[in-house]
């Protein structure tokens, strides 16, 4: 019987999801990435495979394809045990935590392009975009320089960021450069000069959120 695809979904959708719990019943241990595994702390679960399946592309050439590890029973995901525990969350409901900050996300974020869930990452971007509960303008500079490395300029959530960047710095802020990568720097200082002069930057920047009406960040 063909499996239930998610490939040209814009959302997450009960109505397929319903239909693969209502289906099958094959399972798949995961846990979360953890240099011990014997560690009590690491996220360990079991997940409906087709599931996986159904929003990744690559699970599905590797657990229903002529991979070894298509007769794998149990699988490590790239992740911490949050983002892990979020990932099956989303799977199973289509929702992500409400509230805290939104850098939370940007791991879940790289590991969706690198396992090609386009679902999710539209998920995440639509969360990140809309997010302002955490009171602060800007993400930490380690939390987004551990994404800009992995991200190509192409990506929604490196857009996202340079134009965060670009709107919501003040001189006061700690300075970037020790953090951030040199080419997002190139890219956030080029911008910075079109938006405003070099007397603004030596003085403030006013603190202006990026409208997410007004730009788009989408696959």
């Amino acid at each position: 019987m063909p499996q239930p695809t998610c490939d040209t979904a814009a959302a997450w959708s009960l109505r397929i999801t319903t239909k693969i719990l209502g289906r099958t019943t094959g399972i798949i241990k995961v846990r979360s990435t953890d240099e011990d595994e014997n560690d009590d702390e690491a996220f360990k679960g079991v997940i409906h495979k087709t599931l996986l399946c159904c929003y990744s592309k690559y699970y599905r050439a590797a657990l229903q394809g002529a991979f070894a590890e298509a007769s794998s029973r149990s699988i490590v995901l790239d992740l911490d045990p949050v983002s892990c525990n979020t990932l099956i969350g989303w799977l199973y409901s289509g929702k992500l935590p409400t509230g805290g900050r939104r850098e939370q996300f940007f791991a879940l974020y790289i590991f969706a392009g690198k396992t090609d869930m386009l679902v999710l990452r539209r998920a995440i971007m639509t969360r990140v975009v809309g997010t302002k509960s955490d009171g602060l303008a800007l993400p930490s500079f380690e939390k987004a320089a551990l994404a800009l490395n992995s991200l190509p300029q192409t990506s929604p959530l490196y857009r996202w960021l340079l134009d965060t960047y670009i709107h919501d710095w003040l001189p006061e802020y700690k300075a970037p450069e020790d953090v951030l990568p040199n080419g997002f720097l190139v890219d956030w200082l080029t911008s910075l000069s079109d938006h405003v002069t070099l007397d603004n930057v030596a003085g403030s920047l006013p603190g202006k959120s990026v409208d997410p009406k007004g730009n788009r960040y989408e696959d």
